[in-house]
C-alpha cells in the first residue's frame, strides 16, 4: 500500500475516519488473560484483525504498550493477568544514569512478540494500513 497516497486521501476526504487505539479490548474478543495476549503473536495479530472488523478505522493500530520499550531496556516490568503491564519502577535518577543507558537491539526482548504480531496482522488485515503503535513495523 502507498502509505503517501493513503495519507493524502486520508487529508482529502470530507467524512474522517477514527484511528483509535483498541488494543487491550483484545482480551475480552479473544477471551485470553492479558498475560497471554502480551505474550503471544498470534493472539495479538488475531486481536488486531477482530477489532478493524468491527471498527471502520482509517488503519489498524498495533498494541500500545509502552512497558514493552521500557522492559527493554532494563526496567522491571510487573504482569498480571487482568491488568495491562506496568513499569514497577524507572532506570534513570541522575544525568550519569542516562548517559550510561544503552540501546537495545531489536528484537531482543518481549518487542520482538509485537513485532511479530505487526507482521502476522498485516497478513490478516488487507483492507487498511497496519501501523506500529510505538515500536518499528
Amino acid at each position: 500500500m502507498n502509505i503517501k497516497k493513503w495519507f493524502e486521501n486520508l487529508m482529502e476526504t470530507e467524512v474522517k475516519k477514527p484511528l483509535p487505539i483498541l488494543s487491550f479490548p483484545c482480551v475480552s474478543l479473544l477471551g485470553v488473560s492479558v498475560s497471554q495476549l502480551i505474550s503471544d503473536s498470534e493472539l495479538q495479530a488475531q486481536g488486531m484483525a477482530m477489532v478493524a472488523k468491527k471498527i471502520d478505522a482509517a488503519a489498524a493500530v498495533s498494541f500500545m504498550d509502552l512497558s514493552v520499550e521500557a522492559e527493554c531496556f532494563g526496567a522491571e516490568i510487573s504482569l498480571s493477568d487482568d491488568e495491562v503491564p506496568t513499569v514497577k519502577a524507572r532506570i534513570i535518577e541522575d544525568i550519569e544514569d542516562a548517559d550510561s543507558i544503552r540501546t537495545p537491539n531489536i528484537g531482543s526482548g518481549r518487542d520482538a512478540i509485537y513485532i511479530d504480531a505487526i507482521k502476522k496482522a498485516k497478513k490478516l488485515i488487507s483492507d487498511r494500513p497496519v501501523f506500529a503503535g510505538m515500536i518499528g513495523p
